[in-house]
């Protein structure tokens, strides 16, 4: 927070909005060639080209957070935040919690932090936006939009997996992204997929990962003696068979459909058609970014009582051990912490198309609850405030497209044929979960593990006529079945039942529609409020932890797509400010067809992997209840009551793409946003395509790999 006298800051080299998982590898990226600590040599980060004095790197780096410092007892809080009044930001640090994390009881966007918080209150690591009611696929459910906030940003939240992208989730980005370069390993790997190996590394040496037992830990019991290379020959059979019947009206089913197992994560098979690798056929291995619980630190002290392992968010991970290595480092930057960027501050020279970015208008809550306004200076602007907030931020700043903007009493930067941002807040997509849980006699062989994830099984499934020229643009359905004990169901399940029956309905008479609005959304929260009560019980939460667990069924590559925009709050002129609108999210979750599709498929290979993973189960989610009320079309009903949302949105600013339309990107390849010299993005809102895995490691890894570019524009010359 700034003093609320200060309306003005010095002129930074860059300024960066945004502290999530791509701003720290952004700053990782900047910072590591001046590193004299022992670290850097031991990863290879070291550049030999520049400085190796203890003398602070040669520019000066603003970062705006909106969320306040990571927590009272994180003793390596950057010390160069502008101010000790800040609240101390507490975070739930059992990873087992994540869900709890990301659905504080309370939140209002934006207003919740900076503007209308009780004081007596400390702030949250997430704020809860709303979707619009989700008419096409999910029957007008309101969905639940967590943006993680603080140093670390979405990791403060989120389940700490740790999973590597694949190589064809880079297929249509640009060349740059996709070259072969070198590795400190001497391996040639795409540029992206160097960075997320690197990545990688620098959180192993940083003590940031912890993998999880091997197959006998995280299987459940089972006869070794099972051969399921039946189950898998028949698999393959009811997928065309449901299939062919589920789509009775599309042509293309009727070549049948293939299930790829050579693409199973992390199963080595020696020979391709050995019985042998069919019956040791395994989850894959679960690698989080947490730690073991240093009993003697009080760090951590928030987590759940007996539990032994903490959440480690990016910023611990990565950035916090390079400025503790390297205290000189924490004088080239300044955090800017329990700060909203309102808008970008742009410049257009005269009548041309030039538009240059001066800086950010940002606010603060001041000494008397007040709002302040100032302004940060900077020669380059890289905004990293992910897929909902960038666009919202664009828009604001009138960056965006032209109707739209003037709609909401916005001056457009550009105008007529020369604003080329009509794909700002477009492309919106996000994975999406449907959850089957099962009762079994069958315990797992370890409770105390540090995830409630104990493995997954990554597949492809394609036309047979693609069977062995797989590619991504002809996948029917990616999906990643995950495997999950109930040591999380306290925390989840009545957000689950929350989300169910808040509805948002539009029909006539409307002061019955009104009512019948009201009353869901009452029921929704008596319901949640229930089942939270009742899972407090011991005897039911421990019923739930050792005799129940879920199937997770996620689609990877969802072709449903929505947008964000802005809407203004009140009449009036003065529209300036991201604090002055409502952020309108609606990712359109279901609203094409495939995508049901995609998930049926799953269902039914769960249904059949289920009898040799979990025998003697009994199946409680869709179960009975829905087959016997929904009929021969109970799947459609039990997803469109109980899909969930992954959080992981992206493509709302997408880089430049053979996906995108001409014209409709909105950053070039080198992430910079068209018409403007020194404004870029680099966060989530740039992919084309969601990638096929949680995105932390892939954005710390864009981060790290754009540093490149814009650290050749931010050191001196004479360097």
């Amino acid at each position: 927070m700034i003093n609320s006298e200060t309306t003005a800051c010095d002129e930074f080299d860059m300024v960066i909005i945004g502290a999530g998982p791509s701003a720290i590898g952004l700053l990782y990226g900047l910072l590591r060639p001046y590193s004299t600590g022992p670290k850097a040599a031991a990863t290879g980060d070291h550049d030999d080209q520049h400085h190796t004095s203890s003398a602070p790197p040669p520019f000066k780096i603003a970062i705006i957070e909106r969320g306040p410092l990571f927590c009272s007892n994180d003793k390596s809080s950057p010390s160069s935040s502008p101010t000790n009044k800040n609240p101390l930001l507490q975070v739930q640090q059992d990873p087992k919690l994540w869900f709890c994390a990301a659905h504080p009881s309370s939140s209002n966007p934006l207003e919740n932090i900076l503007y209308k918080r009780d004081e007596k209150k400390e702030p949250y690591s997430s704020i809860v936006y709303r979707t619009v009611p989700q008419t096409r696929g999910l029957g007008n459910r309101v969905l639940s939009v967590p943006t993680g906030q603080g140093l670390g940003g979405g990791t403060n939240i989120n389940a700490c997996l740790f999973v590597r992208p694949t190589k064809d989730d880079f297929e249509h980005w640009p060349n740059y992204w996709k070259e072969s370069v070198l590795g400190e390993d001497h391996v040639m790997r795409p540029r992206i997929m160097q960075s997320v190996v690197q990545i990688e590394r620098i959180m192993r040496n940083n003590g940031a990962l912890v993998d999880q037992q091997e197959e006998a830990e995280i299987m459940i019991h089972r006869n070794d003696d099972d051969d399921h290379s039946d189950v898998i020959m028949s698999e393959r059979e009811i997928i065309k068979e449901e299939a062919i019947k589920d789509n009775k009206n599309n042509a293309s089913t009727s070549t049948g459909l293939y299930l790829d197992y050579e693409k199973i994560m992390l199963t080595q098979p020696k020979k391709k058609n050995d019985k042998i690798w069919k019956r040791r056929w395994k989850l894959g291995k679960v690698t989080s970014t947490i730690r073991q619980k240093d009993v003697n630190s009080s760090e951590g002290s928030l987590g759940t009582k007996g539990n032994t392992y903490e959440r480690v968010n990016y910023y611990q991970g990565i950035l916090k051990p390079l400025l503790e290595e390297n205290p000189n480092m924490g004088k080239s930057l300044q955090f800017f912490t329990g700060v909203l960027a309102e808008r970008l501050l742009m410049h257009r020279e005269n009548d041309s198309n030039v538009v240059t970015a001066k800086g950010v208008e940002c606010s603060h809550v001041g000494a008397k609850g007040e709002k302040v306004l100032f302004t940060i200076r900077g020669k380059i602007v890289v905004v990293c405030a992910g897929a909902i907030l960038t666009p919202a931020l664009l828009l604001a700043s009138g960056i965006g497209e032209e109707r739209e903007l003037r709609n909401q009493g916005v001056t457009p930067i550009l105008e007529g044929e020369d604003n080329v941002w009509k794909g700002v807040g477009k492309r919106l997509c996000d994975h999406v979960i449907v959850a089957t849980g099962f009762w079994t006699n069958r315990r797992f062989t370890s409770v105390d593990v540090p995830n409630s994830v104990r493995g997954w099984l990554a597949m492809d499934i394609t036309d047979d006529r693609n069977r062995y020229n797989l590619s991504s643009s002809k996948h029917k359905a990616r999906l990643l079945l995950k495997v999950m004990d109930g040591s999380s169901s306290s925390c989840i399940l009545p957000g689950v039942i929350a989300s169910t029956f808040h509805r948002v309905y539009f029909f006539e008479p409307h002061f019955v529609c009104r009512f019948v609005n009201w009353f869901l959304c009452v029921l929704s929260k008596v319901l949640s409020f229930l089942a939270g009560i009742l899972l407090k019980n011991s005897v039911i939460l421990s019923f739930f932890k050792r005799q129940t667990l879920q199937i997770l069924v996620c689609l990877m590559n969802p072709k449903s797509m929505g947008a964000v925009s802005i809407q203004h709050r009140g009449k009036g002129e003065n529209c300036r400010g991201l604090s002055n609108f409502d952020v309108q999210i609606d990712p359109a979750y279901l609203s094409r067809e495939e995508d049901f599709v995609g998930i049926s498929l799953g269902a039914h290979i769960v249904k059949k992997l289920s009898s040799c993973w979990i025998p003697n189960s009994i199946e409680l989610l869709p179960g009975y209840l829905y087959k016997g009320i929904g009929g021969s079309d109970y799947l459609r009903k039990y997803v469109s009551d109980f899909a969930l949302p992954y959080y992981h949105w992206s493509g709302t600013c997408s880089i430049k793409s053979d996906l995108v339309s001409e014209g409709s990107h909105v950053v070039d390849e080198q992430l910079r946003v068209r018409q403007v010299t020194n404004l870029y993005i680099c966060d989530a809102s740039v992919h084309p395509k969601i990638i096929s895995a949680p995105p932390a490691l892939t954005l710390a890894a864009m981060g790290l790999t754009v540093s490149s570019i814009l650290h050749d524009l931010i050191r001196p010359k004479t360097e």
